[in-house]
This record gives structure tokens, C-alpha cells and sequence, in this order.
């Protein structure tokens, strides 16, 4: 029975796509793993065999492109091929494929059609969801649930304005410090100008470590602050990203204490 099921399982999963839909999906994921190893010095013109695989797209495509204009006609039938957005966006995925295999180019300068074209042609992979149709309801769920998803991300930026607002008034203005560490906390002598250390090595080397004139500059910290409300967003946001929070905290605690933290 185990067998049998698992037999089934798999049948149904294979019947999600006919034969060759299964074969369009097998030759664009091909397409598409071959597009990675293109970089500016590789591109598909050096490689006889990135130029394969690139034929070989163009050729499974047309067939396919074919097979279902003879199925279901182009224009004017119930079931015509551009009466469909995923029939539009094929035609379109074959054109783009079609003018750059005839183009080829080796150079792609900066605002430039051969960059446009590569633009159009990197979205290849899209293909394998207007193949699969569980994926295509996929998109369609995602896209039906764009007002709740909206809705989330304004309770989200109404959250973080609080403590935005929060953070302004508590510790607002109160993060500057001098980067001389003789009046690291004196905003009124911290003027001029003094001798800095520039620690050239970790290691410990014999004679005096090199110093170099500086003005003295009374400043925030170099990557947020809570002066204003638009940084306060900025820096809630990269906490939420969970990237750099560390250093926030770490400053926040050795400006203004542990308490401020909690």
C-alpha cells in the first residue's frame, strides 16, 4: 500500500504539467543555470557552449511557441495564444531571446539598448512560474493578499514612528561626542586641533606609533542617530534588519547607560 501510494503521489504531482511544459521547464532551468556563468569578460559570444544551450532555448521555445498556435491559434480563437498574459509574456520572453542571439554583443555599455536587452532577458526564470500552475496560483494568492500585506507594513511604520518619537526625545542630541578622548564629553573645548596615535599594527612592536594632526570634530556617531525623526526611522529600521543592531546598542549603552537600553 505504501508503494502504491507513493506511486500515486508521484503520479499526481507529475500530472500537474503536461509532457511538454515538463520538457520547457527541464531546458529553462538549463537556460537559466547557464546564464550565471556569464560575466563581463564571459560572455555568451566566448563560449561555445553557453551559445548551445542558448540555441537550444530559442529551438524548444519556437516548437513549443508553434505547437500551441496549430492547438489553439494566435488571434482570434477562444483559447488564442495572445488572448492569455502568460501567452503575451511568452512571446515575449522568445523575442527577447531571438534578437539576442542574433545580436549577440560583447560589449554592454552603461544606458545602452544591449543593456536593456539584458535587463529583459534576465527574467528568463519567470518562465517557471507561468509553466507550473500551483506556482501561478502562488503569485495569485500573494497578489489578493497585497491589501493585508499593505495594511501590516503601515502598523509596522506607525510602530516604529512611536519609538522613533520615543528615541527623539529621550536621547536625541545626546549621542555626539569629541573624537578627542581628552574632552570626549565637553562640546565647548572640543575645537582645534590634536595629536592622534595611528595604531599601524595590533602587534606590540618597539618605538612610539606614528601621530598625525587632526581637528578636533564634535559628531554622532557615523552610521545613526536619534536627532532628528527620519535617522530615528532609519536606525529602527536597520534594527528590525537585524543588521548592525549590535553597534547601537553597544554605543547607546556607553553614551547613556544600560538603562536607556531596556
Amino acid at each position: 500500500d505504501a508503494k502504491i501510494n507513493r506511486y500515486k503521489e508521484g503520479h499526481k504531482f507529475l500530472d500537474l504539467v503536461t509532457y511538454l511544459e515538463w520538457i520547457m521547464i527541464t531546458v529553462t532551468i538549463l537556460s537559466a543555470a547557464s546564464m550565471s556563468f556569464e560575466t563581463p569578460s564571459n560572455r555568451v559570444i566566448d563560449q561555445p557552449l553557453l551559445q548551445i544551450t542558448e540555441y537550444i532555448f530559442v529551438i524548444f521555445m519556437s516548437v513549443e511557441l508553434t505547437l500551441k498556435v496549430f492547438a489553439n491559434g494566435l488571434f482570434f480563437t477562444p483559447k488564442a495564444l495572445i488572448r492569455d498574459f502568460s501567452g503575451i509574456l511568452d512571446m515575449g520572453f522568445f523575442l527577447i531571446s531571438l534578437i539576442y542571439l542574433c545580436w549577440l554583443p560583447r560589449s554592454v555599455p552603461a544606458n545602452s539598448a544591449a543593456q536593456f536587452l539584458m535587463l529583459l532577458r534576465s527574467a528568463r526564470p519567470l518562465r517557471i512560474i507561468i509553466l507550473v500552475p500551483d506556482m501561478r496560483k502562488v503569485v495569485y494568492e500573494v497578489c489578493r493578499g497585497f491589501k493585508e500585506i499593505l495594511l501590516v507594513s503601515i502598523l509596522l511604520v506607525v510602530l516604529m514612528f512611536i519609538f522613533a518619537i520615543y528615541g527623539v526625545q529621550i536621547i536625541g542630541g545626546q549621542l555626539a561626542r569629541c573624537n578627542d578622548r581628552t574632552y570626549y564629553k565637553q562640546q565647548e573645548l572640543c575645537r582645534g586641533t590634536f595629536w592622534r596615535e595611528l595604531y599601524v599594527s595590533k602587534m606590540n612592536v618597539s618605538g612610539a606609533d606614528p601621530v598625525m594632526l587632526v581637528p578636533r570634530v564634535w559628531a554622532n556617531p557615523h552610521n545613526f542617530n536619534f536627532d532628528y525623526i527620519g535617522s530615528a526611522m532609519l536606525a529602527l529600521f536597520e534594527v528590525l534588519s537585524l543588521e548592525g543592531w549590535l553597534e547601537i546598542r553597544d554605543i547607546i549603552m556607553d553614551r547613556m547607560g544600560p538603562v536607556s537600553c531596556s
